[in-house]
Parts: C-alpha cells; structure tokens; sequence
C-alpha cells in the first residue's frame, strides 16, 4: 500500500497543481494579515489582532479554500488514467480497484493535511 501512495505522489509531482496549491496556503494568511495590519485601529491589542488574524485565516482558508483545492486534487486524481488511458495497463498488475481508491482517497487526506498545517504555520509566524 505504501508503494502506491509513492508511486501516487511521484506522478503528483509531475503536475503543478501542488505547487499551486503550496502557493494559495502561503498567498492566503499573507494577503488576511496585510489586511489586518493596515487597519490599525487603536481599540487592538497586539494578542486580539493575533486572534483576529488566526480566525480570518482559518476561516477563510480552510472553510472556503480547502474544499476547492480538494476538489481539483481529487478529481486531478481520479481522472489521470482515463485520460492517458493507463487504467487498462493497471488492471494487469495485481492490483485492486479499492486498493487504487484507497490510494488516491490517502492521497487526498495527506494533501489536505499539508494544506491546513501550511496555513498554520504561515498564519503563526506573520
């Protein structure tokens, strides 16, 4: 199972869509923080202008963005061998169709995972 997970990435990489989506969980805490920098209003203490810069984040990247991303990951996913026209290949090694599922369900999970620790992370330290 872990060779398929592998071998899901290695072919994942050749695309840029996880570049991209790199890229948006970076580009999305930094626009809300810029936003939130430029109000300045003088009410804000510095820990509720952290609080308001983690929840917008959050909100805004996760609720909102996450679904999309998943959705064009999946379907990237699911998709790839009925356009190349390997899933006749595939059927040849002994693999099976919930074996393959499963894979690219893991996949989705693992990128999903790495979306949201991402947003973490660059909303903690700008």
């Amino acid at each position: 199972m872990l060779s398929l997970i592998k071998c899901e990435f290695i072919k994942l990489k050749r695309k840029k869509i996880i570049y991209i989506i790199l890229l948006s969980a970076i580009l999305l805490p930094s626009a809300t923080t810029l936003l939130l920098l430029n109000r300045r209003f003088p009410a804000y203490s510095l820990a509720e202008l952290y609080d308001e810069l983690y929840i917008s984040s959050i909100g805004s990247g996760i609720q909102f963005l996450l679904p999309v991303v998943i959705s064009i990951l999946s379907t990237i996913l699911f998709f790839t061998e009925r356009d190349n026209d390997t899933f006749k290949a595939l059927r040849t090694v002994p693999i099976t169709i919930r074996q393959l599922v499963l894979t690219k369900i893991t996949i989705i999970f693992l990128c999903s995972i790495f979306f949201a620790s991402a947003t973490h992370l660059v909303s903690m330290v700008l």
